[in-house]
């Protein structure tokens, strides 16, 4: 789904689908009617099982538990699926959104959560903004701050938030792409973005659509704990609305090259790459030779150092990323 532009209990292993539905409340709408199951997933990361239901009353699909990994998660998930070097891949159409919302006039704070490296902020500024980040990823921040960006942190949203309100610090226009699927608590998320935005302030946001064709293949990229919601594009519009946002513009993605990119290029890299690392990074094998407990001999030497592991690694990243991203 396209940049949105808006304005200012019990153990669920225990207990069966049908009692859950009735003990389950929708963290969006906070329904407890028309609660359906909608399939189990288990986690590659962690190996965890986790519940997913669908809210027939506000078409969003969440995930139980509605809990966010944390970093060390990410960590592990990157390591084992991520197909991005040290850039993030920005597409166009949310630099079009962002022109649509400047105003040359005047200067106008932007705030940018999820910010990673710092592709988007870097744009912002060359359209004249004056931008902020924010991320929980550290490594990705020293890179964002060696690259020139003072004004990029390294901590939650919350904590960012109660800093703001302490400074009584505003932005103009705060931007979370591809971010709030991955939060716990997404009205009390809004309600922090409320908090910070400056009197007829903007926000804009992209979320994966749970209507797209083929969302079925997306693989783990658009399963929790990697995302703990989906939503469609009536459902965000009314939920943004309900916390008192003015829809501006939504628009449904229907282009035939990003359902490739979200579906099935991504479901292909994704699979392909952890098979590369499981191959390229795994253990090393003892060396030639003799066994010394056994006396037989020995499994035969790795064929390439770890330096050479990674080089390859790294250069099937590129390819795969490349292939990827239609431009």
């Amino acid at each position: 789904m396209h940049p949105h532009v808006a304005s200012d209990n019990s153990d669920p292993t225990n207990t069966s689908c049908v009692m859950y539905n009735i003990l389950m409340n929708c963290p969006i709408c906070a329904g407890m009617t028309g609660i359906k199951p909608a399939g189990p997933y288990l986690d590659p990361i962690e190996n965890k099982e986790y519940r997913k239901f669908r809210c027939m009353s506000c078409d969003i699909v969440f995930s139980d538990p509605m809990r966010n990994p944390g970093a060390n998660w990410y960590q592990l998930y990157d390591d084992r699926f991520g197909c991005k070097g040290r850039n993030d891949f920005v597409p166009g159409y949310q630099f079009s959104a962002l022109a649509s919302v400047r105003q040359p006039d005047r200067a106008q704070k932007l705030l940018d959560l999820g910010c990673g490296y710092g592709s988007f902020l870097l744009q912002a500024k060359k359209m004249g903004f004056e931008a902020y980040g924010v991320d929980f990823d550290a490594r990705r921040v020293e890179a964002a701050q060696k690259a020139g960006f003072e004004n990029v942190k390294a901590c939650s949203v919350e904590d960012f938030y109660e800093q703001s309100k302490n400074s009584a610090e505003k932005f103009d226009v705060i931007t979370f792409f591809q971010f709030l699927e991955h939060v716990e608590n997404p009205g009390a998320f809004l309600l922090m973005i409320s908090g910070m935005l400056s009197p007829g302030g903007i926000i804009m946001l992209e979320v994966p659509n749970n209507r797209r064709f083929l969302a079925s293949i997306s693989g783990p990229v658009d399963e929790p704990p990697h995302h703990l919601t989906r939503w469609s594009p009536a459902g965000l519009e009314k939920f943004l609305r309900d916390k008192g946002f003015e829809t501006i513009k939504i628009k449904d993605d229907d282009c035939p090259l990003l359902v490739i990119y979200e579906n099935i290029f991504f479901w292909f890299t994704t699979n392909t790459l952890a098979f590369i690392k499981r191959i390229f990074r795994a253990a090393p094998l003892p060396a030639a030779g003799n066994n010394a407990a056994t006396g037989r001999p020995g499994a035969p030497a790795p064929f390439c150092s770890t330096g050479t592991k990674d080089a390859i690694v790294k250069a099937a990243k590129r390819f795969f990323f490349a292939l990827a991203v239609p431009l």
